[in-house]
């Protein structure tokens, strides 16, 4: 066996040994205690924990648990410190002892709490921060997890401050003013050092209590009984949290408002006295503002006002002044006055105590009072008693005339009265002309004028002077006109002016001129002036004149004068009026249009015609008897757009310029209105639809109604552009006639009607279109041959209408002059040779007859035959003769050299007809037969190169054989 385990071998069994052994003996318990320290402690703090096993050894090892956990090996000592001491550092510690190969029981467990220093928490226990002085304040200071082990520490602006009494409440139980500042606290453990954290800081504010200021808002302590007094405390310094007491004499009254105001609404004079008023701090009951210094209100009666009547009579005329005073007892400088008159207030015009009326009037009549106001105070006196007023109206003087008329003559006497109530015994009488003062020649209440002179010419007025006051005048009289004349003039009018017709009702009046009361008229007809009996009882003096119904009778001069008074006064006779009494005149009813039927919207007129060239009259229009309006002045009615309503029968009669000569019942006009607008039809003449050149056509326009007044108007194309009609074979245009057609009449043709000044049209007709074709042509042409002619003695004519396939006769004219009818065929003999020869074809058919041919002159061709004839004898005689007529030819073609190889025919053979060929220089040219032309003819027409035209622009060939014989010169 191995040494080593042996050796391990033996330690196996010591102990194993060992361990019986101690099982039979029980081990002994370690103690865990506390040596220094609590085992509640703050972060900081140092704890010592003792572990011993109390067996008297002392070689014993220790070893620390803390939760259960081992967290130190067996080492000597029996303490374990915490020096400072963490959160970590809270748990359960317990410990165990080992003394070589004995290990102690494991001791109790003993819970180690550190915990983090307590927050002081610093409290106002009264509700507000701003604390008026003497008041008491209380701050509470509490910690967080405290306990009654903690004492407290009080701090004011950082400076840690002595507190008088234990707990955790500082107090102070009457503050001043340096009481203000910023407080906090803290905790402070019992018998340890440890401190709590610092509170947060709390403001407190000791504010001064404000003081109390009295006004009174009226701005018067003197107070009359009634008015309203409002007095206001102000607190300085103070704001919304105060409430108001108030005070009177001393002793402090009820208010019934909210507010720093106290209002009396109606003082009596128990309100008389001393008021003061203080603030007493809402929810603070101990809090007052010191009391205001005492407001003094004086509470006065109201004094009574007292009116008189300063004038000596309460009885008062218009226009006399009034003075009424009020007087109030007590009263001072202070008061104004109001008036009053049937106790409604009446208007002053100045100040103080006096009210004046300086001119009265009947309306100032009354019962007076009076009553003070105080100046900028609504307090009103007590009312005076009333004072009667009798105001009574100055009479009017009346003026009167005696004698009953204020136009008078030289030498007449006139007596003018006044009157005023009361009469000579109250009253004296003051009397004027125009505006001035005159003496009176008669007693009393007249004034008479003996015998009047032309400066007694004027107005007249009176007035009364009051016996009693001189200074009371009545009102003066109504002016009273005299007017004195010389001698007095007249005129006499007629009415109505002017014209009088048969029936009407006439008056003459007759005046004086200027004079116009008293007068008597009378009436007189023809230069002898015979007396009228006037009928007329309009008028009590006469001087109406009425003729009730004028007759041809009452034609003539009438005059008139006037008479008056006693001594029977005439005037001068008037200027004449002659009467001419007329017959009305009838009234006669025209047509101004030549046409009673009209269309819708056609413009017609009337005339009334009474008097030709009289203005006097108006025009009244009836239409089927009822009276229709006119819109234009004048003797014509016009209906400017005529509608349906407007037909029917129309009559007028006159009026005059007075509206009692009215004239008859003009004659009927019967006017239709059409309601449809008219057709215009066109038609042509002659109906073929194929015109031909030189054609004669009419085209008629005619309106499918009465044709009365129409004007027709003709247009051509599309455009319907107008056309001047040149026919007058119509008055009113209804024909338009192409007398010779031609190709530029081609087209489209319209028409239409138009009637009145102002044109009423009718609408356009259906359109006619007109389609002109070419009139054939006639061809003469000389049939004889070239050389028949040196052996006949006369010549044959043919006339025909090339390519026309229409069976023709024709018509044979000889120096314009038509050959006799039997000569018809269409060929003519010519014996005598000389003329001018045309033809022409006719038919049956359209176009009946062809243009004229062209003219053919036969007497120039005999004219050369004769002359070919004696050269060609010439020839067979003499070869002299014929060397002498080549030589005279060829001077001949010298001076008008022809064309070779053709024979020049001048054109005045064949006429000077410009319509050959359209052209008006053309030539015709005779060919031989030696040229080759078929039939040796000579056509006006001719076929393609047989004929041959020179224009003076263009010479053109025929076709044919050459070398013709030269022509032979012009004798």
């Amino acid at each position: 066996m191995d040494q080593n385990k042996l050796n391990m071998f033996l330690k196996n069994i010591f102990f194993i040994a060992l361990v019986t052994s101690a099982q039979e003996t029980a081990p002994p318990k370690a103690e865990l205690m506390l040596e220094s320290g609590g085992t509640d402690i703050f972060i900081g703090e140092s704890v010592t924990l003792k572990c011993q096993v109390r067996d008297g050894s002392k070689d014993w090892k220790y070893k620390w648990h803390k939760d259960g956990q081992n967290f130190t090996k067996y080492r000597t000592g029996e303490t374990y410190k915490i020096s400072f001491a963490t959160l970590l550092d809270t748990a359960s510690y317990s410990c165990k002892g080992r003394n070589r190969n004995i290990f102690s029981d494991m001791s109790n467990d003993l819970l180690i709490s550190v915990s983090a220093h307590p927050k002081a928490v610093l409290t106002l226990e009264s509700n507000w921060t701003e604390i008026f002085i003497s008041e008491s304040v209380t701050l509470r200071c509490d910690l967080q997890g405290g306990s009654v082990e903690w004492e407290y520490k009080w701090y004011k602006d950082q400076q840690e401050i002595s507190k008088s009494e234990a707990g955790d409440k500082y107090k102070i139980l009457s503050v001043a003013q340096s009481d203000t500042g910023q407080y906090t606290c803290r905790g402070q453990y019992r018998r340890r050092t440890v401190m709590s954290k610092m509170s947060d800081d709390i403001s407190v504010t000791v504010s001064a209590l404000p003081k109390a200021v009295l006004t009174l808002e009226t701005g018067w302590t003197e107070i009359f009984i009634t008015e309203n007094v409002t007095l206001r405390c102000d607190l300085q310094g103070g704001s919304a949290e105060w409430e108001y007491k108030w005070y009177k004499d001393q002793q402090e009254v009820s208010k019934y408002e909210a507010g720093n105001k106290y209002r009396i609404l109606s003082v009596t004079q128990s309100d008389t006295g001393g008021y003061a008023c203080r603030g007493q701090y809402r929810r603070r009951t101990n809090v007052s503002s010191e009391i205001s210094t005492t407001l003094a209100i004086q509470v006065s009666a109201i004094p009574k006002a007292v009116l008189t009547l300063q004038s000596n009579w309460t009885e008062i005329f218009i226009s006399e002044s009034v003075t009424l005073r009020c007087d109030l007892q007590g009263g001072s400088a202070e008061w104004e006055y109001k008036w009053y008159k049937d106790q409604q207030e009446v208007p002053k015009y100045e100040a103080g105590d006096k009210y004046r009326i300086l001119s009265v009037t009947q309306s100032d009549t009354g019962q007076y009072t009076c009553r003070g106001q105080y100046r900028r105070r609504t307090v009103m006196s007590e009312m005076s008693d009333g004072t009667s007023v009798t105001i009574l109206a100055i009479p009017t003087a009346m003026m009167s005339l005696e004698s009953g008329w204020t136009e008078i003559f030289t030498n007449e006497s006139v007596s003018l009265r006044c009157d005023l109530q009361g009469g000579p015994t109250q009253w004296e009488y003051k009397w004027y002309r125009d505006g001035q003062e005159i003496p009176s020649y008669g007693p009393g209440d007249k004034y008479t004028i003996t015998k009047a002179t032309l400066s007694d010419h004027g107005d007249y007025t009176c007035r009364g002077q009051y016996r009693e006051r001189r200074s009371v005048l009545s009102v003066g009289s109504r002016v009273l006109t005299l007017r004195v004349f010389d001698t007095p003039g007249i005129s006499l009018k007629q009415d109505p002016p002017g014209h009088i017709y048969r029936g009407e009702h006439l008056s003459l009046t007759c005046s004086v001129q200027g004079v116009s009361k008293g007068w008597e008229y009378l009436w007189y007809k023809g230069p002898e002036r015979a007396a009228l009996a006037n009928t007329n009882s309009s008028t009590s003096d006469g001087s109406n004149y009425t003729i009730s119904s004028a007759a041809l009778s009452h034609n003539g001069e009438y005059w008139c004068r006037a008479r008056r008074g006693r001594d029977q006064y005439y005037t001068e006779y008037s200027k004449p009026v002659k009467l001419t009494i007329f017959d009305v005149p009838e009234a006669v009813l025209t047509l101004q249009t030549a046409w009673a039927e009209i269309f819708i919207t056609e413009r017609l007129t009337m005339r009334c015609e009474i008097e030709k060239g009289s203005t006097a009259w108006e025009y009244k229009w009836y239409r089927d008897g009822q009276e229709i309006p006119k819109y234009v002045a004048g003797d014509k009615y016009t209906i400017l757009s005529a509608g349906a309503l407007d037909s029917g029968r129309y009559s007028c009669r006159g009026q005059y310029r007075r509206p009692t000569v009215l004239s008859n019942l003009s004659n009927e006009l019967s006017i239709q209105v059409l309601e449809t607008v008219p057709d215009s039809k066109l038609n042509q003449y002659p109906s073929t639809e194929e015109i031909y050149t030189e054609d004669h056509v009419t085209l008629s326009c005619k309106v499918g109604v009465d044709s009365a007044g129409w004007e027709y108007l003709w247009y051509k194309g599309p455009e319907r552009a107008a056309l001047a009609n040149t026919d007058s074979s119509t008055n009113d245009g209804s024909n338009y006639t192409i007398s010779s057609a031609a190709l530029s009449h081609n087209g489209e043709y319209w028409c239409r009607a138009q009637r009145g000044s102002h044109p009423f049209y009718t609408s356009f007709s259906d359109s006619l279109m007109l389609n002109m074709s070419v009139r054939p042509k006639a061809s003469l042409i000389l049939e004889t041959g070239w050389t028949e002619m040196f052996s006949t003695t006369h010549l044959m004519l043919r006339c025909e209408v090339p390519e026309s396939s229409a069976e023709w006769n024709y018509t044979w004219y000889r120096d314009g002059q038509q050959v006799p009818e039997e000569h018809t065929g269409e060929r003519y003999t010519v014996t005598d040779g000389s003329g001018l020869y045309t033809c022409r074809g006719n038919t049956t058919d359209r176009p009946f007859y062809t243009r004229m041919s062209e003219a053919l002159s036969l007497g120039k061709i005999l004219l050369k035959r004769k002359m070919l004839l004696s050269v060609s004898g010439l020839l067979l005689f003499s070869p002299l003769v014929i060397i002498l007529g080549c030589f005279c030819l060829k001077r001949n073609r010298k001076e008008v050299p022809p064309p070779k190889e053709e024979l020049y025919l001048p054109k005045t053979i064949f006429g000077d007809d410009d319509n050959l060929d359209g052209t008006a220089d053309s030539a015709m040219y005779f060919i031989p037969e030696s040229s080759g032309i078929e039939g040796n003819k000579l056509r006006s027409h001719p076929e393609e190169g047989e004929a041959l035209y020179i224009s003076s622009k263009k010479l053109s060939s025929f076709k044919g054989t050459a070398n013709p014989a030269p022509p032979c010169p012009e004798i």
